[in-house]
């Protein structure tokens, strides 16, 4: 045994070999390619001690140099010797390629740290430096690479931020994270956030030059609510500053934003403007008060479970509603919110609160409630009904889908539902 262990070490031993032997040759191969290149070009390039060869143009050089966190934005020609094109930006078209400087490894990383602002370059990479032997698209296994490469702008989402406050004197302060913040604590009703709680906001977002992004709308009675503690926006680490009643005007670097994606008008690494006033902070017990006022549920019944039902057609001589009864149940589901949402049938955009509605069973397959697993308040509701009754019923999130949510439903969400039974 302990033969064959040092039969199968000596032939890793020598596929490793093999393999280090194929890398020397293909770099001895590559450097030579890349030589033949720029002698029959007449190209006079220098040697990086990695072995990249480069040409640099500092006309329109501003000097600025990279620091680690900047933001540097490229066009770039990328072809193989042989001119085939792989990949390219496009100034025509406004497509230039950001990297945040210093946190990734890419192909680009060693020829840009050869240039300022505003400077251009050629630059030929041996397959080493670029894409070694693996085939990506239409390049071949060990490609040498040449790279066209301009920085076009070299931004620090920082300074732009220190910029700004201080060309509109403004009195921030800085948070941690780095999120830049002025808040307004009039109107204040000094109510925290809690897990679970609702908070019900009105925004408006933009970029530092203006650019309108997204907002609510006072007039239009259009605001937006977000369950606490339950997920991860662009606007957590803001809300998480005020109480309800105060507002606060916000910057966020890009890192605490969209980072280097780009969303309908914003671009890649964008710091983000936030002007946010939190209108309501809401407990379960305030939504369910809520959803009460908003419906007119008048003195509904309380079950032990915290159910409250209340009949809004009665029908005393309906066969009640029993495990194996078939029946078809119509039902629209409510949050104790409205919030923007696609209409399924239009395909336009529309708020407001439904999350679900429709019909449990069909006329020739009626709906039996012992052959269907449903949240424990609907079911406790159902087997109050009749057949040709309605009710209106508000399921605390513990009977509805509990702490976790579901789809378009954020865990701690109490529903409000009105159910309809009718015969199939």
């Amino acid at each position: 045994m302990k033969y064959i262990y040092g039969i199968l070490i000596l032939f890793a031993a020598l596929l490793s070999s093999c393999n280090l032997d194929q890398v020397d040759e293909q770099s001895s191969k590559n450097d030579l390619d890349i030589q033949n290149y720029i002698k029959q070009r007449n190209l006079t390039m220098q040697k990086s001690p990695e072995g990249l060869y480069y040409q640099i143009n500092t006309t329109g050089s501003t000097g600025k140099l990279k620091n680690l966190g900047d933001l540097v934005t490229f066009h770039y020609k990328m072809t193989l010797l042989d001119g085939t094109l792989v990949d390219s930006t496009s100034r025509s078209k406004n497509i230039s390629r950001s990297e945040i400087w210093g946190i990734s490894e890419t192909v680009f990383k060693l020829p840009l740290s050869l240039l300022k602002e505003g400077e251009s370059g050629v630059f030929l990479l041996p397959s080493v430096l670029a894409f070694g032997g693996t085939s990506y698209s239409n390049i071949p296994p060990y490609s040498v690479i040449k790279l066209e490469l301009a920085i076009e702008a070299i931004r620090n989402n920082d300074l732009d931020i220190q910029n700004y406050i201080k060309q509109r004197n403004l009195t921030i302060q800085k948070s941690p994270e780095g999120l830049y913040y002025q808040i307004n604590t009039t109107g204040s009703t000094g109510k925290l956030k809690n897990l679970g709680d609702l908070v019900t906001f009105h925004y408006k977002m933009t970029l530092l030059d203006g650019t309108l992004v997204d907002s609510t709308s006072r007039s239009k009675n259009i605001s937006r609510s977000e369950i606490w503690g339950i997920s991860e926006t662009v606007f957590k680490l803001p809300l998480s500053l005020l109480k309800e009643g105060e507002s606060g005007v916000f910057l966020l670097p890009s890192v605490l934003a969209f980072g280097g994606t780009s969303y309908s008008n914003i671009p890649p690494y964008s710091v983000i403007k936030l002007e946010l006033a939190i209108e309501a902070i809401r407990n379960e017990a305030e939504q369910i008060a809520l959803i009460q006022k908003t419906y007119g549920i008048v003195n509904p019944e309380k079950t032990s479970s915290g159910l409250l039902f209340k009949k809004l057609v009665d029908n005393p001589s309906g066969a009640l509603v029993s495990a194996d009864a078939p029946v078809l149940v119509n039902y629209t589901g409510r949050l104790a919110y409205s919030y923007l949402q696609k209409d399924a049938t239009t395909g336009a955009i529309i708020y407001n609160p439904i999350f679900d509605s429709g019909t449990l069973g069909t006329p020739t397959m009626p709906f039996l409630l012992s052959q269907r697993s449903l949240i424990p308040g609907f079911t406790e509701a159902l087997k109050k009904m009749r057949v040709g009754e309605k009710a209106a019923v508000i399921i605390p999130y513990s009977l509805g889908y509990g702490t976790a949510g579901v789809s378009a439903i954020p865990g701690y969400s109490p529903l409000y539902f009105e159910i309809t039974v009718i015969a199939p």
